[in-house]
């Protein structure tokens, strides 16, 4: 279970504060910015706020990579269905005569191909930024 405790007050300055100190041993002695004042406690784990937010960056980073590659590899079965798709003739049994089927029908591949497109652009464009990184731009 998540529980968040907003802890301002005593996390402002955590470098020299005494009321601070006392949290550094919880989180192993680490240091951290003063941005950081909330703490997660995630089953007996503590971790910094920061922390979570730097996994849902990379989850979004992750989600628009897979996004661009779908866009890349819906392009080649829209230009050259039979090439990509004999690339791809690996495998068991059941993928190969999956992969001889999209082979014998070019537009049916090409379709599939260019709804493979227009779901990657779909997956990447949903993929924003928090406003947190936003703000490293507004000095």
């Amino acid at each position: 279970m998540l529980n968040i405790e907003h802890r301002s007050k005593e996390l402002r300055d955590l470098n020299g504060n005494a009321a601070a100190a006392r949290y550094l041993p919880q989180l192993g002695g680490t240091r951290f910015s003063a941005q950081s004042d909330h703490i997660l406690r995630v089953g007996n784990g503590i971790r910094l706020r920061s922390e979570s937010r730097d996994y849902d960056a990379m989850k979004k980073r992750f989600i628009e990579l897979f996004g661009l590659m779908c866009v890349g590899d819906g392009l080649a079965t829209v230009l050259e269905p039979e090439r990509h798709c004999m690339l791809w003739d690996v495998g068991p049994e059941p993928c190969r005569k999956m992969m001889d089927a999209f082979v014998e029908h070019p537009t049916m591949t090409r379709s599939l191909g260019f709804l493979e497109m227009l779901f990657g652009l779909w997956l990447a464009s949903r993929q924003q930024p928090d406003a947190s990184e936003f703000a490293r731009f507004s000095h």
